[in-house]
């Protein structure tokens, strides 16, 4: 299998299992999920899958109608 590169700047990916989202009026962690961050500019990646999970859980945590 083919070592990942970083679509940015061809530097090398490692696994992540964290997916951290600064915002101070909505904040999110979320753990135990598989991405890619690059070792040099810190680029992260996560399939399409991962990122849709990523959109429903901050959207059921500060848009859901459901308190």
């Amino acid at each position: 299998m083919e070592e990942l590169k970083c679509p940015y700047c061809h530097g090398n990916f490692k696994e992540v299992s964290q997916y951290v989202y600064n915002n101070e009026k909505y904040p999110l962690v979320i753990d135990n999920i598989k991405g890619y961050q690059c070792e040099f500019c810190s680029e992260i990646y996560f399939s399409h899958d991962v990122t849709k999970q990523i959109e429903k859980v901050f959207k059921e945590k500060y848009f859901s109608t459901k308190k």
